[in-house]
């Protein structure tokens, strides 16, 4: 995607300024940080590669908290690569300017996304 910078800094792509924004699996309750001019958009690409339902908490424009700066800001919490645990300065973010909650914990009887597929892999039939 190509950007330009308006005098004020501010980062815009294809006339629209750029989002930042929150979006979390229903079964890690993991969060991804990233950027979009359609956070919405971004959302319905994302849930094609993943098994689990996501949903955008929130989004916040760039010249708020740039991508950059929210992934240096939670940098402890961070996962694999754009995901983070929800931590209590992430959470509290998330509350302060979303005004939600988010669900924190795992989907019971699974302690990570490996022991759910290895759940799954193992109720599958065995070939003969």
């Amino acid at each position: 995607m190509s950007y330009y910078w308006k005098l004020s800094g501010e980062r815009i792509s294809f006339g629209k300024p750029l989002r930042t924004y929150f979006i979390q699996d229903s079964l890690t309750k993991f969060i991804k940080i990233g950027s979009s001019v359609d956070p919405e958009d971004r959302l319905r690409v994302l849930q094609i590669g993943c098994p689990s339902w996501l949903r955008l908490v929130g989004s916040v424009e760039e010249k708020v908290l740039s991508e950059k700066d929210a992934h240096y800001q939670f940098h402890e919490y961070v996962e694999r690569g754009e995901w983070y645990r929800p931590g209590p300065r992430l959470e509290d973010f998330i509350h302060k300017h979303f005004q939600v909650r988010i669900p924190t914990e795992f989907v019971p009887g699974f302690k990570t996304t490996v022991d759910l597929f290895s759940a799954f892999a193992k109720s599958l039939p065995r070939r003969q």
